[in-house]
């Protein structure tokens, strides 16, 4: 699809809501519209006259309903969830090691190596894991997730992870569950640590933004004299050569330095045999605050170019709030409705990930309790009145966007400040870009 003149949608008037989550969205370039359903799963090309008709019964549901099955064939009677937790009972959690980090990047959410460094215990990290694999025995997946996590690299907490591998062994078979593992790593580790972390983990989230011209750049070493582009680049080589990047999916953090670049990062990745890539546009958290922030058009433009390059490589990048085989359906952008389990260094629970600043009014609004020697306390309150607070439907913005079942209004620590009523936000630039890649994608089915 060629691209047009201006790559982001107006945004007003561009689409029409149909009962709660039906959607007319004209077709760019065209007269014609797409009838969009993320509920009921559909979308259907619509002439201006049907569109006229539909827009027409809007008012009487059963009409519109007896309309719209006459056009898709399919009668849609789920209703979108309101706001809602879940009994705290997480078959998931994030192991926040360490605040400590070997970088100093630029745009750290977590501000690493910023803060006083702090180690996750032993005891507590075991403690979460026994805790998740319990409760995973009692689902019929029987399957929980570990996190090797980071307020910090937990690379360079190498004893610690290999005792919760074994830990992990111990509970699957207690338990009679799988566990899933993961981390999210700089992977700036040396080549034989690099293969064997590959060996061992189901996946692993590297944070790197591109070639090393890039990564010295804006995740430089803490200690001046190494380069942290050529040290990733070697662990990247040891896994291809292992036949192991399959293992691998990269997070490219995007900021206005960089977003021109995308095409050529892609390229860059792809020799090490990636073929997952996740381009974020740079935080307003942490040390992000003072980053430059990407201009939507621009970025918009260049990912829908890299989308065919990509393609052509092999290669598949994302863009978060835009997968529409992965609505959220539950109006939830993440598990912070209560499936989210968090274990920050100093033993507080969190339902955020990225929350993690110590003293930050930030943390403190997604805490939800602590784990210690004696136990896990929550506060189910406070998961109930976190659940209730960061429901797409409380950003009025989002009632009328087609996007709200995709994105649900996406991260809520990133794009909602403490103290600030979500009701109250107005679109932002990463609303544009969601709205226009989700409209691309929707065209291309």
């Amino acid at each position: 699809m060629s691209l047009p003149q201006n790559s982001l949608l107006p945004r007003s008037n561009f689409e029409v809501l149909l009962g709660d989550s039906t959607y007319l969205l004209p077709k760019r370039g065209a007269s014609d519209f797409l009838l969009y359903d993320p509920v009921g799963g559909y979308v259907l090309d619509v002439t201006a006259a049907q569109a006229g008709i539909l827009r027409a019964q809007a008012h009487d549901p059963v009409r519109l309903n007896t309309l719209l099955r006459a056009l898709t064939g399919a009668s849609r009677k789920r209703v979108v969830p309101k706001a809602s937790a879940d009994a705290y009972s997480p078959t998931t959690v994030a192991l926040m090691l360490t605040s400590a980090c070997q970088l100093r990047c630029s745009y750290c959410y977590a501000e690493a190596g910023d803060t006083k460094t702090q180690h996750l215990s032993s005891e507590i990290a075991r403690k979460a894991i026994t805790i998740v694999a319990r409760n995973a025995s009692q689902t019929e997946q029987r399957q929980f997730t570990v996190h090797l996590h980071g307020a910090g690299e937990p690379t360079l907490m190498p004893g610690t992870i290999a005792s919760l591998l074994d830990h992990i062994s111990v509970e699957e078979t207690h338990w009679s569950t799988i566990c899933r593992k993961i981390m999210s790593s700089n992977f700036c580790v040396p080549p034989q640590q690099a293969v064997s972390y590959a060996r061992s983990l189901t996946q692993i989230f590297v944070s790197s933004d591109g070639p090393p011209d890039i990564a010295d750049a804006f995740r430089p070493m803490a200690k001046k004299g190494g380069s942290s582009g050529a040290i990733l680049e070697n662990a990247l080589a040891a896994v291809y050569g292992a036949q192991l990047s399959d293992k691998i999916t990269i997070r490219c953090t995007v900021s206005s330095a960089t977003q021109r670049r995308l095409c050529e990062i892609t390229r860059y990745f792809s020799q090490f045999g990636i073929r997952k890539i996740y381009f974020v546009p740079v935080s307003s958290l942490g040390r992000g605050q003072d980053s430059l922030a990407i201009a939507a058009d621009v970025f918009v433009e260049e990912f829908r170019k890299c989308g065919r390059v990509a393609e052509s490589l092999g290669v598949s990048i994302y863009y978060p709030g835009t997968d529409l085989s992965r609505a959220r359906l539950d109006g939830y952008a993440c598990g912070i409705k209560g499936s989210n389990f968090a274990v920050l260094p100093d033993g507080t629970v969190s339902v955020c990930y990225e929350a993690v600043v110590p003293g930050s009014e930030l943390r403190e609004a997604y805490r939800i309790g602590t784990l210690s020697s004696e136990g896990l306390r929550v506060d189910e309150s406070r998961v109930q009145q976190i659940a209730h607070s960061t429901h797409v439907s409380q950003r009025a913005a989002c009632n009328t966007c087609f996007c709200r079942l995709t994105c649900a209004g996406q991260c809520a620590a990133r794009n909602v400040a403490p103290g600030i009523n979500k009701r109250d936000l107005p679109m932002t630039d990463a609303c544009d870009i969601t709205r226009a890649l989700t409209q691309a994608a929707i065209e291309d089915l």
